[in-house]
């Protein structure tokens, strides 16, 4: 996650009329929606306790962050200062021909400067083979879009990028750097990646410079980091296991990091593990079994407080769960339970000023809590949606999409605020339905607009995708 003390945004996607011809939407996991550990066999039903949702609570929060339920609707108006406008829709990419069941995924650097990724089919690469391709924006320029290479996982390589103003990805067998101010493109060799796809790769930057990028090997779980001093990728002591079936990686200002990742129980339960990285070392991971019997867990999320503490919202039993991870006791802290029914999709972000925004799904309807210290305040109605996208932005603001047949909408709450402005259409966006935490993102330009980065609909009435992006401020 890039954090800039800044804005949050939250993509949502509304319920479509039809599915998708175009994306994967109750597939693949993705990396800011969290780990999809059991999405077959999540049960509505389930109203787990506090006891059901963890095996040995050890608080690391105050009382106010009990379990807080309230009967839902908006508890602050509008905020008229934060209202968006948006300019007119443009295509990103050079060809046409995107994958629209890959993963989008873009970041945020320093001046201004940002990077998108994606994936272009091999009916239109030219060389029937898929191809991860890149744009990047200097500050002011839209570099020509760059080819990253054949790929034989198109699901989506997530992208990360320091405060030097280098991006990291991965490709395949490789992983990528790219000079932010240049374009210029270096590639690195490792291991194969075992299974592929986004919930088996994750990255995060070290924002002084250089990234942690851990992945599956096949024998292992692994993470590298980035050294600027030798300008090369160097391993580092993680211990993970050969079998995770997801994977997240976050870090904050200081340099430190956690990582998440998860494994069956072999009782049809699953069995969490968070490590946590002062700079240098990893420490040994700590287990908290989620068993069947307290209601299916599906897609934790990760993001990493100041402190060196992890937060982990997650989806348990058709309830939206949020816990907190004691870098230093190595310690599960006692859950609050978000929203007791009904919930999925969890979406979470942490700023730098240790601010939690939680989002989920509820009935049709994408929601938010804010939380500054003193519990999750009421839940904010974004409104209608089948997915959702929290993103951190420029003045401690939240930035929200959303989706709306059949336009992306944004909206934004101030910094530390619950009041979010009214959502407002870009114009881009998937007709017939798309999955706003796969299939878009935004990054941030030097002024603090957001840029929707996006799948869209062939913009001159051609048949299907292309990238576009729409700025809006």
């Amino acid at each position: 996650m890039h954090s800039t003390r800044g804005s949050l945004v939250v993509l949502m996607s509304l319920l479509a009329a039809a599915s998708c011809v175009d994306s994967d939407e109750n597939g693949t996991p993705n990396a800011d929606a969290g780990l999809d550990l059991d999405a077959g066999s999540k049960s509505d039903a389930t109203t787990p306790t506090d006891a059901s949702l963890i095996d040995a609570p050890t608080p690391t929060s105050d009382a106010s962050d009990a379990a807080t339920l309230d009967a839902g609707g908006d508890s602050a108006a509008p905020d008229a200062s934060t209202t968006f406008t948006c300019g007119a829709v443009t295509q990103l990419d050079s060809k046409g021909g995107i994958d629209g069941s890959a993963s989008v995924s873009a970041a945020t650097g320093p001046s201004g400067r940002w990077i998108a990724t994606w994936f272009q089919t091999s009916a239109t690469s030219g060389d029937g083979q898929y191809h991860a391709k890149a744009r990047v924006m200097d500050g002011s320029t839209l570099l020509p879009e760059q080819d990253l290479g054949i790929t034989t996982f198109a699901l989506g390589a997530p992208v990360a990028v320091d405060n030097a103003g280098r991006a990291y990805t991965f490709q395949d067998a490789s992983r990528r750097t790219v000079d932010l101010a240049t374009g210029t493109l270096t590639a690195e060799s490792l291991a194969s990646i075992a299974g592929g796809g986004t919930d088996k790769i994750a990255m995060a930057p070290l924002r002084a410079g250089g990234a942690i990028s851990l992945y599956r090997t096949g024998t292992a779980m692994v993470a590298d980091r980035w050294d600027t001093v030798q300008s090369k990728w160097v391993a580092t002591d993680l211990v993970g296991p050969p079998l995770a079936l997801g994977m997240r990686v976050v870090t904050n200002a200081a340099g430190k990091a956690a990582a998440l990742w998860y494994v069956s129980d072999g009782a049809g339960g699953n069995d969490l593990y968070v490590s946590t990285y002062d700079g240098s070392h990893w420490v040994a991971a700590k287990k908290k079994n989620f068993p069947i019997g307290g209601g299916s867990t599906a897609r934790f999320t990760l993001a990493l407080l100041s402190t060196g503490d992890a937060a982990i919202a997650y989806e348990v039993g058709g309830a939206m769960a949020f816990m907190k991870y004691n870098a230093i006791a190595g310690t599960f802290g006692a859950p609050t339970t978000v929203n007791a029914t009904g919930t999925s999709n969890p979406a979470l972000v942490v700023d730098d000023l240790d601010r939690t925004t939680v989002g989920y799904l509820r009935g049709g309807k994408a929601y938010t809590r804010l939380d500054t210290g003193a519990g999750f305040s009421p839940e904010h109605d974004l409104g209608a949606a089948t997915s959702l996208r929290l993103k951190e932005g420029p003045a401690a603001s939240v930035v929200a999409l959303t989706y709306r047949t059949p336009s992306i909408y944004i909206a934004r709450a101030g910094a530390g605020s619950s009041a979010w402005s009214t959502p407002v259409s870009t114009a881009a966006g998937i007709s017939n339905g798309e999955d706003v935490a796969r299939q878009a993102d935004v990054v941030f330009d030097a002024t603090g607009r957001a840029v929707v980065i996006t799948q869209q609909n062939s913009l001159d009435g051609g048949a299907g995708l292309v990238m576009a992006q729409v700025t809006c401020q």
